[in-house]
């Protein structure tokens, strides 16, 4: 179910050394929009079938995956990540609702201006995307350029909230959490804290990662003095 229907149920029905033509049409909505809407014929061969066999799930196994694990640490290792990730999903949910709740209830214009800014940044952000997965850029349409105004119109939002929540409430930024957080960086770069201090300078990154981490402060601030239902 990962490929097109016709071509999907066509490569089923076939033998070792089969050749066959199949014409398909790609969908409307499908993601590359060149394609979209397309008919297409499909020079099939089918060379070979092979047959999945999982290896046994023992220390072994561990090993070849993590040299010096064992099954035990993998499965450990394994909830761990499945927690992380659990943890993570109530977090953005948890945000995503307080972020609901102050723009519905602070009503404000908001700059042409900054708007456009964002969605600058957002379709900067699409085409490197694109183009890192090979899939050449077209000119959005109509409609779909007023949704990614309408998504940069509400991160504006959400942030001058945000900040106005953090300056109303007089929060400082944690300035251990920021040396914390580049300490981290500074050892996945395998460079000196120094250095990474600078190279995020020199990047323009070291304001956007102040930014996020005043944002998870005003966040926990919210979660400790709402009433969550």
């Amino acid at each position: 179910d990962k490929l097109l229907p016709g071509l999907d149920k066509a490569l089923l029905e076939m033998s070792v050394g089969e050749s066959r033509r199949v014409n398909e049409v790609f969908p409307r909505d499908y993601s590359d929009k060149t394609l979209a809407g397309k008919e297409a014929v499909f020079e099939c061969k089918l060379l070979e079938v092979k047959k999945r066999v999982l290896p046994e799930a023992d220390d072994g196994f561990a090993d070849q995956l993590k040299e010096g694990s064992t099954m035990a640490a993998l499965k450990e290792e394994i909830l761990g990540n499945l927690k992380s990730s659990k943890e993570n999903e109530v977090r953005r949910v948890e945000r995503q609702a307080f972020l609901d709740h102050l723009i519905r209830h602070n009503s404000f214009d908001v700059p042409s201006s900054m708007i456009e800014e964002q969605v600058s940044r957002m379709m900067q952000a699409m085409n490197e995307d694109l183009k890192r997965r090979g899939i050449p850029t077209a000119p959005l349409k109509a409609e779909e350029l007023d949704s990614v105004r309408q998504r940069a119109e509400r991160v504006v939002r959400s942030s001058l909230l945000l900040k106005e929540v953090a300056e109303k409430e007089q929060m400082k930024l944690d300035e251990k959490r920021v040396a914390d957080r580049v300490q981290l960086i500074a050892t996945e770069l395998n460079r000196s804290v120094e250095d990474t201090h600078k190279f995020l300078s020199g990047k323009g990154m070291l304001q956007r990662l102040h930014d996020e981490i005043l944002t998870d402060q005003v966040f926990e601030f919210l979660l400790a003095n709402a009433k969550v239902t």
